[in-house]
């Protein structure tokens, strides 16, 4: 699991931003999410120095800080009073040179805020950032759609796509607003959540050459398991769509290792999964048997495991 940090301010002289309807919908979209494998911690009022107590209470993975910029680069927090006190960029800097921890990213949902994002970009895997004036309601667009694409196990590239394709519903202009910042190449292209995935591999003799069937000299014996089971798993159904003619499913507890379930394979097909977990309805997972194969084997293939795929494919002896 990982925490999000919603910080937010807006001084009593500044202009009024929604900001409750901000975290509401991100916490409305985490909630909706297949794996909402999330925290979510608040803090409202937020001066400078509970920006550096928060970061050290709680430790998130990532903040998200909502509020307004100025035009010369500052984010605007406020004093004990509700009056402002602009943050510069190289104050930023300063804190999370130290206490940058865990974090994976920070986004900063406000005006201007571009400045802030290269004074941190150093110390986070990614940073957002907006390049002008932003609109409350693309603000809160953006933020719920980033947030929600997370929670679905998206990357972090791909979330803020969607969030600034989310903007543009609102206002095409201002899907040209938010920029994406990364410490080193390829960083925005990583999962803050692990979305479980279905994956087989073959049974394989001391050659590491796939297995015959003992029953069917055309069918390979494979193994099929959920990868990055959630915690609160407590069955697995199996259903092999299409095998031997009709569905077959079968119920996997968690005293069996790995919620594995093993199968004759003569052909490709479809294998469903359903993770059914504690609080939840069930997640559903899918997959062709070749794709999970071709997965499981992308780095480390034989030639007797690419002969075995493609005549699973082909359905060839």
């Amino acid at each position: 699991m990982f925490g999000i940090l919603f910080l937010a301010a807006n001084p009593t002289e500044t202009n009024p931003l929604n900001l409750g309807e901000e975290i509401r919908d991100i916490r409305r979209k985490i909630r909706a999410a297949a794996f909402r494998e999330i925290r979510i911690e608040q803090e409202w009022a937020v001066s400078p120095t509970d920006l550096i107590t928060y970061l050290q209470e709680h430790q998130p993975t990532i903040v998200h800080f909502s509020g307004h910029g100025t035009a010369v680069g500052e984010i605007v927090l406020q004093n004990s009073d509700g009056t402002s006190v602009p943050v510069a960029p190289d104050i930023l800097d300063d804190i999370f040179r130290v206490l940058q921890g865990d974090l994976r990213c920070v986004v900063f949902n406000a005006c201007f805020s571009e400045a802030q994002a290269k004074a941190i970009r150093p110390f986070v895997d990614c940073v957002v950032g907006m390049t002008r004036a932003v609109r409350d309601d693309a603000a809160i667009q953006f933020a719920g759609s980033f947030y929600e694409a997370l929670a679905n196990g998206r990357t972090i590239r791909e979330a803020f796509e969607l969030g600034r394709a989310m903007m543009r519903v609102i206002d095409r202009d201002q899907g040209a607003l938010p920029v994406l910042l990364e410490r080193s190449p390829g960083a925005a292209d990583t999962h803050v959540v692990i979305r479980p995935e279905l994956m087989c591999e073959f049974h394989v003799d001391k050659a590491h050459k796939p297995l015959r069937s003992k029953d069917d000299k055309k069918a390979f014996e494979v193994r099929a398991w959920i990868g990055n089971v959630p915690s609160d798993t407590f069955c697995v159904v199996y259903q092999l769509d299409e095998y031997h003619e009709k569905d077959e499913f079968n119920t996997v507890s968690p005293d069996e290792p790995d919620f594995e379930l093993y199968f004759d394979c003569p052909y490709d097909f479809e294998i469903r999964a359903t993770l059914w977990r504690s609080g939840q309805d069930g997640i559903g997972l899918r997959s062709r048997v070749v794709d999970a194969l071709v997965r499981r084997y992308e780095k480390h293939t034989t030639p007797y495991v690419e002969k075995a795929i493609a005549a699973i494919k082909e359905n060839i002896d």
